[in-house]
């Protein structure tokens, strides 16, 4: 016979390599679109803190500003003698308490900081993953090709000869 046991076995091993080699593209193919998923999740996230800290920035500038005349009016506010508790331009009772907004805008500063440390996580783990299945996809590779030349080396051992005998008897005959 012309492919004897072993060339079979390096066949079936060649046919699991070539599977594996697929398997190791295919999951690179899926880490390297979640990489990018999470990459861009994380680009939003980082908007949206640096968004909020702006806010909250902007909020504190402008809590400072004490308005020394109506700004529907123009009555002057300096002559008023207005209660602590009370709003200097309606004199109604101040609903704001200075240290309410603060503490909300820090409760989301902190879950979005918490969600970018997450994020970070999973982006270092992918990454890691990526380049394990990177390595796999050249291992594999490197085997398919080993394989490969073998397989082609057992058949051109074993069939050369052959051809070459066959080659010398139709020589002989027709001569």
């Amino acid at each position: 016979p012309v492919t004897d046991r072993e060339t079979q076995v390096l066949r079936d091993m060649l046919n699991d390599a070539e599977r594996g080699l697929a398997e190791a593209r295919a999951l690179i193919t899926d880490l390297t679109r979640q990489l990018g998923e999470y990459t861009g999740e994380r680009r939003r996230v980082q908007a949206d803190l640096n968004r909020l800290r702006r806010m909250h920035d902007a909020g504190e500038r402008l809590a400072d500003i004490e308005f020394v005349v109506c700004p529907r009016c123009m009555q002057s506010l300096a002559n008023r003698n207005v209660p602590d508790t009370t709003c200097r331009v309606c004199l109604q009772p101040d609903p704001v308490q200075g240290s309410t907004p603060a503490a909300g805008g820090r409760y989301e500063i902190l879950q979005l900081t918490d969600q970018l440390t997450e994020m970070n996580h999973h982006l270092e783990a992918v990454t890691n993953q990526l380049e394990a299945a990177r390595q796999a996809e050249a291992d594999r590779a490197q085997l398919v090709d080993a394989l490969t030349a073998k397989i082609d080396a057992r058949v051109a051992e074993r069939l050369t000869p052959r051809l070459q005998a066959f080659s010398d008897a139709a020589d002989r005959l027709a001569a």
